[in-house]
Parts: structure tokens; sequence; C-alpha cells
């Protein structure tokens, strides 16, 4: 049986993992769930982008593009890249670091030049953490390109979870302490219990294993017993008998 030290060591031991399992995974949550809040923002002003800009009926290499993409970029704070249909950047609202010239990854952009849906992927060409949310841009009723809009969204939501990270410290340590405190009481009753179901099997166990010599004198006395009783009814018949042929033999003599 482990000894009751034993005991809440292996239960300190297993409530550390259990929380700061249970912390990682809530902090990794609560990051994914940012990140998607604010790509599906994105995605919704983007939308709001597509049909006005369809009535305008021009190609994203107009002359009048960079001052949309501009536009754009003051009203919402994200960078624009306008491409052509095969996915080369024409337009980017950046001047430092311009990324015209260069193709955005035609797997990246299949969703929207294909089948026209608003689509999001890393974008790693735009530096660390950006993630780009692309919509069709179209010129008549053709897709002549697409608008993509650019940001540090994996950047915001891991601040946002940093910002929260005190909050997440105090309710692991508050939680760490009240498991401690659960083990030093579990590891108590776990050993007393221990301890008293140790000696209950074996004196069940003594109790109920039979005694071989007990059972063979109890065999050899029934044995005796039995020999006894028929010598007592042999002696009982030869009585009877002898009783029996007694009056025949006195019969003459009177």
């Amino acid at each position: 049986m482990l000894s009751k030290s034993k005991i809440m060591t292996v239960l300190v031991v297993f409530s550390l993992v259990l929380v700061f399992s249970m912390g990682f995974l809530e902090t990794r949550m609560i990051r994914s769930y940012f990140l998607d809040y604010s790509i599906e923002q994105v995605k919704y002003t983007v939308e709001q982008l597509v049909s006005p800009l369809a009535e305008l009926n021009i190609s994203p290499a107009d002359e009048d593009s960079l001052e949309l993409a501009n536009w754009i970029f003051y009203n919402t704070g994200l960078r624009v890249l306008l491409t052509d249909s095969e996915g080369a950047i024409v337009v980017d609202s950046s001047e430092e670091g311009s990324l015209i010239g260069q193709n955005i990854e035609e797997k990246s952009l299949e969703t929207t030049m294909q089948d026209g849906e608003i689509g999001s992927f890393k974008m790693p060409l735009a530096g660390e953490g950006q993630i780009a949310i692309s919509a069709p841009w179209r010129t008549g009723e053709a897709i002549s390109g697409a608008i993509v809009l650019v940001g540090p969204l994996e950047t915001y939501a891991k601040q946002g979870t940093d910002e929260l990270s005190p909050f997440f410290r105090k309710a692991g340590l508050a939680t760490l302490l009240i498991a401690i405190v659960g083990s030093f009481i579990l590891s108590e009753r776990l050993y007393k219990q221990g301890e008293r179901g140790s000696g209950y099997p074996s004196s069940s166990l003594v109790a109920k294993v039979p005694d071989e010599t007990t059972e063979e004198k109890e065999e050899e006395h029934i044995v005796e017993s039995n020999q006894e009783v028929h010598e007592e009814t042999s002696e009982n018949e030869d009585a009877q008998k002898a009783e029996a042929e007694s009056p025949d033999e006195d019969l003459p003599m009177q």
C-alpha cells in the first residue's frame, strides 16, 4: 500500500499537469477566438465594397484604382492590394515596402478568382502575422482581379490574449491552490481507506479458508460414530434373537 506522502505527491503532480494543460488550451482557444472574430469583421468590410466597386466598371490596373485603394486604407486602416486575373499585384496602398509586381500564390486566390467568393489566408509576403482577406474585383460580368485587405490580425489576437494574461495567472494560481488542498484531503481519505481495506480481506480470507486438519478429524469422528452405531445395532439384533430362542428351550421343563 502506498504511503500517505506518496499518494499526496501523485495527486499534486496530477493537479499541476491538469491546471497547466487547461491554461494552455484556454489561451489557445481565446487567441483563436480573437483571430476568427477579426477575420469575420474584415470579411464583412470587404463584402460591403464588392458591389460598389463592380458598379465603377474599371479594371484593377486603372489609373483611378490607386486612389480607391488609398481611400479604403484611410477608412479601414488595412493595407489594400489589387491584383490582376493572374494574381500579380498591380496596386499597393503602402508606399513603404511596396509589393507591386509580385505575385500572390494561385492557391491562395483560387476561391476568389474561380468561385467569386471571399477568402482568407496567411500572407507572409506582407510581413509576420499578416492575414489577407480577398474578394473578387469585377469589371462588367467578369472577374478581372481581386481586392485584398491585409492586416496584422494574428498580432492583434496575440495582444488581446496577452492583455488577459494577468487574469489567467490569478485564476490559475487560485485553481492550483484549491487543487493542492483538495489533494491533501483526498490523500488523507484514501490512505485511511487503504488501511481499513488492507486488514479486512485477510481476516475474511482466514475465515473462509477451511481448516483441512479439522475437516479430517470431523470425517474420522463421523466414521467412528457410524461404526459404533452399526456395532450397537448388531448387538441389539443378536440379543433379540437370543431372547426369541430362549422361551422355546425352557418350555419342555415346565
